[in-house]
């Protein structure tokens, strides 16, 4: 059997990255590559320009309608997974992996700290325990 460490700051992505990779050594370097994108930390100003291209489909509005999924006020840590796993094409989605593959590390990194950072508003549509 063979068991798999996880860092515990990373720990709230673990179902993320297990239900993204197929094996535990998949699971494990998922780890490593998000922990070591995240080490290289926040920069607010850059993540914020890198954000643009996301509002083009990304609303800031929670709406429980929405077919596209919210990514403000999420955990660094899923975020980074999610991206990674459209890089590796884990995840299927042709514009999301033409968008994550053109991201390098740092980028991510910036990115993913002012997205976890920006509150998102509650949409109409979207029951009052979801906001």
């Amino acid at each position: 059997m063979h068991r798999l460490w996880i860092n515990p700051s990373i720990g709230s992505s673990l179902l993320v990255i297990m239900l993204l990779v197929a094996t535990p050594a998949s699971a494990e370097n998922m780890t490593q590559k998000v922990e070591q994108i995240l080490a290289l930390g926040a920069d607010d100003a850059y993540g914020e320009y890198l954000a643009g291209e996301c509002i083009a489909c990304h609303s800031r509005t929670a709406d429980a309608s929405d077919s596209i999924p919210m990514i403000y006020g999420k955990p660094p840590e899923t975020l980074t997974a999610m991206l990674l796993a459209f890089q590796m094409g884990a995840r299927k989605n042709p514009t999301m992996q033409s968008v994550a593959e053109a991201l390098n590390a740092a980028e991510i990194a910036a990115l993913v700290f002012y997205l976890s950072k920006t509150e998102y508003v509650c949409g109409e549509s979207t029951s009052s325990s979801a906001c």
